[in-house]
Order: structure tokens, then C-alpha cells, then sequence
């Protein structure tokens, strides 16, 4: 039988619960907080984030640009710490990026699931951020309007795929133009976060930390997973989603009826059976790059290093590789592996040709 929303919600809060009850007798229920740090309870949804993350990997650069990139993604740390503002709720979280030794962002993120205003320099808005129904996912979504009288859309979700591995994936719409990006974060060592000027989780914590991000972390998606995420956030997010956990999927007719009967578009349904089928079909990463959307409505660049160049890229790269969407200025043109309008999807014939289509 398949499993529906409220069953997954049950399912998913005792695990979560289980995450936090081991992470508690490993270390005991407090842990001692340095200098300067707020207290971490540690049945926060937030606990398996606590602490400070390195950029591994994002999207769209080709194999020459790759030492560049990591140099700056080197000099790029993303520390998640509880909210200690006044106005800041039991479950907020304030993310700080730090570039070279100086905090360039910090941002107060609360995931109740209500809107709350934004502002920036060119942009006003309202975001909502909320947890999936089993606490391992958060989905973010931004509406904003800016001084060029242009609205933009920004939305992602964000999972651990192992105890030390933070996947973030992001779509930023404007003017009926999208682009999809994909990071993914590695803990960061006590040295890594010490040379960036941030404080160390106290061992304890970090070891708590450790041990609710293994326990919560996402290797495969259900299908309820996938109606939820439908339901929360755009179709493209939800394709990289399932792409970039190579996901599969138990699908006979009665779960294809289900996730018909639940609004999921043939788009994605058709996507869950070529990943499910391997044997059958191959889903290619790359296809959805820049190349491929220059004619197709999405950002493009002739450029690799985007409209801004090699030294805009270097001033702009701090912004870019902070997570959740919040710097709402910039936009990935040069950093895109999937179209907001469709995957690439072969089918593998009997013959080992194939045909080649775009779903969308």
C-alpha cells in the first residue's frame, strides 16, 4: 500500500526523534558552549546543520575552470549557529557566510512555514521556509520585486545526503527565464572554520550533529516524498531533487494512478521511471547546461565566467556560494545543469542506439 502524507509525517517525526534521542545519550542532553555561542537544544530540527560547511561542488563549471573555482570555494564558509537576536524564535537559525575572514551575510532563518518580509539593497520581498513533513528537508521559497520592475522567484530545498554532506538546490526565476543550481557542502574541519574566523562546535555538539545528520539523511526519495515536494516547491527543484539523489522508485500501476490522481505532471512521473529503470533509460546531468538552454528561454552566457567576467565572478562568488537562496541579487547564468522546462532523457533501445527526447 502506498504510503500517504499524514503516515509519512508520523513515520518521519519518530525518526527525527530518534536522531535527537541518540544524539543525546551520546553526549548527554547539554553540551558545553564556547565562548560566545549561543545554546544549541538539541531537539532543534536544525541540529544535524549546526556548525560551519565548506563548498565542494557546484554546477555548471567546465573541467578548466574548476581549480579557479575551488580556490574561491575555499576561501567560502557557511556556519549555521541557533538565533541569539531578541525577536528570534526557539527554532531559528541564524547562517552566516564568511569570505576570507569577513562575515559578508547574516541572515536569520525561521522555519515556521509563515511569510516573513526580506530587503536588500534592490529587492523587497517575503520569504517562507519550511520542513518536510519528516524534518529531514527544507524547502525554501522567495517572492521578490525589484528596482528594474522585475519580479523574481526564488526556491530550493536543502538535505543531508550523509553525516558530513549537505546537499542545497536553488531555482531563481525572472522575466519567464530559470535556472537551476546545484551545491553541495562538506563539514568543515576545526581548522577550515578556525582560519575563517568562526568559532568550533564544541566537541560534544559536533558529535551530536554528526549523529542526527547520518540518521536524517536523504538516500532515496518515495513517491510520497515527491508529492510532497510538488506540493511545496516548483517542478525543476523537485527534478534536481530526484536527479541528484539517483533515486529510485517502486512504481506499479496503482502508484502511477496515485501520483496522477495527486497532480504530479507526467513530467516528473516520467522522470521516476527512467531513474527507476536504468536498465532502460539514462538521465543525463550535462544535457541541461548552458548550451543547452540557450535557445530555450533560460540564462545563457558566452562567456564561462558569466556577464560579470573573471573579476566580477571573483567580487560576486562569495554571494553565490551561500546557501537558501539568500542573496536574491545574483543569478547563476553561468552555473546551469538543468532547465526549468525539462530533463534529457535517453531511452535505450535493444540495440544499444537510442532515441533522445525532451520531457517538458
Amino acid at each position: 500500500m502506498t504510503m500517504t502524507i499524514e503516515t509519512l509525517r508520523r513515520v518521519g517525526t519518530g525518526r527525527m526523534a530518534q536522531a535527537m534521542a541518540l544524539a543525546a545519550c551520546l553526549v548527554g542532553a547539554t553540551a558545553t558552549v564556547a565562548a560566545g555561542q549561543p545554546a544549541a537544544p538539541v531537539d532543534t530540527p536544525w541540529l544535524p546543520w549546526l556548525g560551519c560547511w565548506q563548498l565542494v561542488e557546484e554546477t555548471g563549471a567546465q573541467p578548466e575552470e574548476w581549480e579557479d573555482r575551488r580556490s574561491y570555494a575555499s576561501r567560502v564558509v557557511v556556519c549555521l549557529t541557533p538565533a541569539a537576536n531578541e525577536d528570534a524564535g526557539a527554532g531559528d537559525v541564524t547562517v552566516t557566510t564568511i569570505a576570507d575572514g569577513d562575515q559578508i551575510l547574516v541572515e536569520m532563518l525561521r522555519t515556521d512555514g509563515r511569510p516573513h518580509a526580506v530587503g536588500e539593497t534592490s529587492c523587497t520581498g517575503d520569504r517562507r521556509d519550511t520542513w518536510s513533513a519528516d524534518g529531514a528537508r527544507i524547502f525554501t521559497r522567495s517572492e521578490l520585486f525589484c528596482e528594474d520592475d522585475t519580479a523574481r522567484l526564488v526556491t530550493g530545498v536543502g538535505l543531508m545526503t550523509s553525516a558530513s554532506t549537505w546537499l542545497d538546490i536553488q531555482l531563481v526565476e525572472t522575466g519567464g527565464r530559470g535556472a537551476v543550481t546545484v551545491r553541495r557542502y562538506r563539514r568543515a574541519s576545526e581548522s577550515a572554520t578556525t582560519e575563517a574566523g568562526a568559532t568550533p562546535l564544541p566537541a560534544p555538539l559536533h558529535a551530536q550533529a554528526r549523529a542526527a545528520a547520518h540518521l536524517i539523511s536523504t538516500t532515496k526519495l518515495s513517491p510520497s516524498d515527491i508529492v510532497e515536494a510538488h506540493g511545496i516547491t516548483e517542478t525543476a527543484v523537485v527534478e534536481a531533487l530526484m536527479v541528484e539523489t539517483q533515486s529510485t522508485f517502486e512504481l506499479d500501476g496503482h502508484a502511477l494512478l496515485e501520483l496522477d490522481d495527486a497532480g504530479v505532471p507526467g513530467d516528473l512521473i516520467d522522470l521516476m521511471v527512467a531513474l527507476s529503470f536504468p536498465d532502460r533509460f539514462v538521465v543525463d546531468r550535462s544535457r541541461s547546461n548552458v548550451g543547452a538552454l540557450s535557445g530555450g528561454g533560460g540564462f545563457a552566457s558566452a562567456d564561462p565566467w558569466g556577464p560579470y567576467g573573471r573579476s566580477g565572478f571573483q567580487q560576486w562568488y562569495p554571494f553565490y556560494a551561500s546557501p537558501f537562496g539568500y542573496y536574491y541579487g545574483w543569478s547563476s547564468y553561468d552555473s546551469l545543469y538543468y532547465s526549468p522546462y525539462g530533463s534529457f532523457v535517453t531511452l535505450s533501445d535493444s540495440g544499444g542506439a537510442g532515441r533522445a527526447y525532451i520531457a517538458g
